[in-house]
């Protein structure tokens, strides 16, 4: 099995799934999260250009790739660590970088802050 089917081949929880914790569409989780171990390298989900890579105190740090077709996807709660440069082109498959270490309680500033809203190790990615 490749790392990209590893990866991708296990869902915690889902586009759309209720909870009380959701602000940004309320009621509801607006990406699919994939578990996996801290330190986890991320795979592409799709080939893009990184358009972004941006830090938030309930994400963390996060990398947003052009897909075509306008559309994006972006990865959430990685680490400081192993980040591409913006205007990098990723294959499918490609490292777009790694999962923090969390615990979500590091101050900001750790490398491995995983942002407020993680709930333990995975990635959560959005494509729109």
């Amino acid at each position: 099995m490749s790392e990209y089917d590893e990866f991708y081949g296990n869902i915690s929880r889902r586009f759309g799934a209720s909870g009380s914790a959701y602000t940004i569409v309320p009621g509801k989780h607006i990406g699919t999260d994939f578990p996996a171990p801290g330190a986890t390298f991320v795979p592409a989900l799709r080939a893009g250009t990184v358009v972004a890579i941006v830090k938030t105190e309930a994400m963390s740090w996060g990398v947003i790739t052009s897909i075509g077709n306008g559309l994006y996807a972006s990865y959430w709660h990685l680490s400081a660590h192993g980040l591409p440069n913006y205007g990098d082109r990723l294959a499918r498959g490609d490292r777009v970088g790694r999962l923090a270490r969390g615990p979500r309680t590091l101050p900001y500033a750790n490398p491995e802050f995983p942002g407020t809203a993680w709930t333990g190790p995975h990635c959560h990615v959005v494509i729109g």
